[in-house]
């Protein structure tokens, strides 16, 4: 008998674990729809600005409500080019089809302007885990439906 086999049968049945764990996650995921609360523009200290954006979102679950957190590119929110970098006082300055922006708060009302729902699959099992599938524009918006 070989003696690594004894240490191999653990690991082999951890990794058979998490294997059958996402496989089974992936057939019982939810495609639900959510609302975007906020969006933070993501920095690296002290002067780097990154293309992505920290995206807090709300959905009603199962008599519940639950918060997530994602990240998205900027170029899933604007079509076209931008330019994006920061003033003298450190502020963020977003520059999109001749609009400028000056904030992150400003810059927040017009990214949540052109979209403001998520697509999302949710675990029915464990709701509070979820993920970004993709973005809705505010046409494809349930409050443009009702209206």
């Amino acid at each position: 008998m070989n003696p690594n086999l004894p240490f191999f049968v653990p690991i082999l049945v951890v990794i058979s674990y998490f294997f059958i764990r996402h496989v089974w996650f992936h057939k019982r995921k939810i495609h639900h729809i959510a609302i975007i609360e906020k969006l933070e523009i993501c920095t690296i200290e002290p002067d780097l600005l990154l293309p992505e954006i920290n995206v807090y979102y709300k959905y009603y679950f199962g008599g519940g409500v639950y918060t997530g957190r994602g990240y998205l590119l900027l170029t899933d929110f604007l079509k076209g080019e931008y330019f994006l970098e920061f003033n003298q006082f450190h502020e963020p300055i977003l520059t999109h089809n001749d609009k400028t922006f000056v904030s992150e708060e400003h810059i927040e009302n017009y990214l949540l302007s052109i979209v403001d729902t998520l697509s999302i699959n949710v675990d029915p099992i464990e709701p509070f885990h979820s993920e970004i599938i993709e973005i809705f524009s505010q046409s494809k918006s349930t409050q443009n439906r009702i209206q």
